[in-house]
């Protein structure tokens, strides 16, 4: 069976707040259930 892909979208990669929250949340992603990517433009 498929994991669902989490799509999380970023505008920049700076070291802005935002860019540290998913840098530091990414360790608790849940990678057995879910696949995700994580785009900047």
């Amino acid at each position: 069976m498929n994991r669902p892909v989490i799509l999380v979208a970023i505008k920049g990669l700076g070291i802005g707040g935002a860019e540290k929250l998913i840098a530091e949340s990414a360790r608790f992603w849940d990678r057995s259930r879910f696949d995700y990517r994580v785009v900047y433009a």
